[in-house]
Formats: structure tokens, C-alpha cells, sequence
């Protein structure tokens, strides 16, 4: 799929067609896991960013990790992107017990938490059955536009010729392998 297909992309030009100076920039590796990202979270998330995005477990349960790896991971991510005063939008895993799990840790990091239906749609698996089509990243990009929408800086609805010459930024961290 090309990278202008892909959600973090879809997800910028909605926001721009609803008005807003933003930015989204693609984090995410194909095959990461919570281990993964957390050690090159602050790499890949640089000083400026106000809302990230972190969705991943998937690969995490395919490898079979340990829960409690993947629950320290989680949390190290989730405590440390609130420690830098960034928004976090965590998404579940659309499994029902790390849903809960991922709930439950959104809290404790005052993260929003999206279910995992939301963040992934089987109705629009790709040609390997597995990922998600170019539709598929439409739909959960619209999905997610008022949540994402709603922890934006309010000077980035402003008319064009008001906004801050610095535009809000989103990091979307999709590391889920569908």
C-alpha cells in the first residue's frame, strides 16, 4: 500500500479538510511490538508533538510474549509520553482481556482509549487477508477524526491567516501487523 493510503496519511487530510493545521507523521514499522516501540519511542516521537497515537499488541500476542512484558512496555510508553505532556490515544487490541487491560492503563495515564474494533476493521482486509485495504484506513482514520479532533490545540481550527505558523502535530504509531 502506498504511504498516502495508509492511515496516518488519511488521517492528516481529514484533518485539513475539516480546517485544522496538522501534521500526522507515520511512526509505525510493520511487525513492531510494545517492546519495540518503547525503545524507540522517543526517537520517533520528537519535542513539538501533541498527540500520539500508539496501537500495537497484536504482534505482542502472535509472539506469544509474556502479558506482564507486554503490560510493563505499555505502561512505559503510556507514563512517558504523559511525563513530556503529550495527549495519547491508545487503541485496543480488539481482543475482549487486553481491551480491558488497555482500558484500564488509559486510565491510570489519563490516555484516551479507543476499542480496538474502532482502530481495525475486518470488513476491509487487504489481499493477504491479514492487513487492511486502502478503504479500510479511510474508515478507521474517519473513525477516529473526533477523538483525535477533540485533544487538538484550538488555535489549529483558526482561519488561515490566524494560525500559528507551527501546525499541531499527530505521531500515529500503527505497529499492528493487520
Amino acid at each position: 500500500m502506498a504511504r498516502d493510503e495508509a492511515f496516518p496519511a488519511r488521517l492528516e487530510a481529514l484533518l485539513r479538510a475539516a480546517g485544522h493545521d496538522a501534521q500526522v507523521w507515520n511512526a509505525g514499522i510493520a511487525g513492531d511490538t510494545f517492546g519495540d516501540i518503547s525503545a524507540r519511542l522517543d526517537g520517533y516521537v520528537p519535542d513539538g508533538i501533541h498527540i500520539a497515537i500508539v496501537q500495537g499488541g497484536y504482534n505482542d500476542v502472535l509472539r506469544r510474549t509474556d502479558p506482564n512484558s507486554i503490560v510493563a512496555h505499555l505502561e512505559s510508553i503510556l507514563s512517558r509520553l504523559r511525563a513530556r505532556r503529550i495527549n495519547v490515544v491508545l487503541c485496543g487490541f480488539f481482543y475482549p482481556d487486553w481491551d480491558a487491560v488497555g482500558a484500564t492503563l488509559a486510565r491510570k495515564y489519563r490516555a484516551v482509549f479507543v476499542d480496538g474494533g474502532a482502530c481495525y476493521d475486518s470488513g476491509y482486509r487487504g489481499s493477504d487477508g491479514l492487513h487492511m485495504s486502502a478503504a479500510g484506513h479511510q474508515v478507521v482514520a474517519a473513525r477516529l477524526l473526533p477523538t483525535i479532533e477533540s485533544l487538538l490545540p484550538t488555535a489549529t481550527a483558526l482561519p488561515s491567516r490566524h494560525r500559528d505558523r507551527h501546525p499541531a502535530s499527530v505521531t500515529a504509531h500503527h505497529g499492528r501487523t493487520p
